[in-house]
């Protein structure tokens, strides 16, 4: 309407400003998406279709307690994390429009169609689904979404575990979470459904889900039994993204040198923005000579997300301790720091946080 506008009346502009989502990879529709659909907090106030979330917003993971520790849905938050939890969307070739359309509707509403949507990669199990299910053929279990993704209900809402993950009666048993096999099941017990899916799957087929929960737990309670487990994990290979976030995110409140040399190699090696990011917040309070190369290398970082927390966490040192080198690096970063604090000008925090950098400064 702009362009157009400004292009005068009976004149078409050069350019119509049109996006077309039809040429957008699985990344840049799932960050179109997210830009709404997640629990968050900008970085930038200029988002456009196209471009990275991680280039404009940070994320709210299982550190608050819009989650369940084992990271299923508690209270408001708005899909994107958890489904960053899906093993579907962990492959890369998954995005939202692929099961909604651009405005939201669900493209697979009817009980004939209703298991197209995994076709494309669970196709054995879809044409056959009664030998994994283990229900009869006419249950509703027999919908994928009926196990993987469980509706449950906040504020009046009701809303589908994104995560994809399969039911975890004993997560039910141990964090008071939902499973899909309680809410259907409703006369029977966790204790009973995790019976049946022993026997169905085996004694380790709920272990991820459990042993994830359990380190959450730990760290929300600053329970630091723990420690050597919850570092392993966020530094392991094959860790999630968001619950080696929320980790780093709850050992802030350890302060043990232990916890800075291990997020420090952390910053320089992971390849998440969102723990990336975590780990340079951390240890803004942690600068030492070990920390600080690491941090000022962090402000070249290919995500805005992770420029801005480093430039928020170097804020305290003087440009003339600053190795040459870095330092139009620093100040295009702490620039970056500083527009991210316009980006919501009615949250008190932002005006908090840039008088935490201008005592910083001095």
């Amino acid at each position: 309407v702009q362009v157009c506008l400004e292009a005068g009346k009976g004149k078409r502009p050069d350019d119509l400003k049109i996006i077309r989502t039809s040429v957008f990879s699985h990344q840049q529709i799932n960050s179109m998406c997210a830009s709404c659909h997640a629990k968050l907090s900008p970085v930038s106030d200029s988002f456009v279709p196209g471009e990275n979330y991680f280039d404009h917003f940070d994320l709210t993971t299982l550190e608050n307690a819009d989650f369940y520790v084992d990271g299923r849905d508690l209270g408001e938050n708005y899909t994107f994390t958890t489904w960053l939890m899906s093993p579907c969307v962990k492959s890369g070739q998954l995005d939202c429009m692929h099961c909604h359309t651009s405005s939201g509707r669900y493209k697979f509403d009817s009980p004939e169609t209703a298991n197209d949507a995994c076709l494309p990669c669970h196709k054995e199990r879809v044409e056959n689904p009664a030998p994994h299910t283990h229900h009869a053929a006419d249950t509703e279990a027999l919908s994928c979404v009926s196990c993987h993704m469980p509706m449950t209900e906040f504020a009046r809402m009701k809303r589908s575990d994104h995560s994809m993950r399969p039911p975890a009666p004993m997560a039910s048993i141990a964090f008071k979470s939902p499973n899909a096999c309680s809410l259907c099941h409703e006369d029977k017990d966790a204790a009973w459904a995790d019976k049946h899916l022993r026997q169905w799957h085996g004694d380790d087929c709920q272990e991820s889900i459990l042993s994830n929960g359990h380190l959450v737990a730990s760290a929300r309670g600053q329970d630091w039994k723990s420690l050597d487990k919850m570092l392993e994990y966020i530094a392991s290979e094959d860790r999630d993204e968001v619950v080696a976030t929320s980790l780093v995110r709850l050992l802030g409140a350890n302060g043990s040198p232990q916890v800075s040399a291990a997020m420090i190699k952390v910053l320089a090696t992971d390849r998440s923005p969102l723990v990336r990011a975590a780990c340079a917040d951390l240890l803004g309070g942690r600068l030492t000579q070990e920390s600080l190369p690491v941090l000022l290398g962090a402000t070249r970082d290919q995500y805005r997300l992770v420029r801005v927390r480093t430039a928020a966490s170097l804020a305290g040192i003087p440009e003339e301790a600053i190795a040459v080198e870095y330092r139009a690096d620093v100040r295009k970063a702490t620039n970056e720091y500083l527009e991210s604090l316009k980006a919501r000008p009615d949250n008190y925090a932002s005006h908090y946080n840039l008088g935490n950098y201008q005592m910083a400064q001095g």
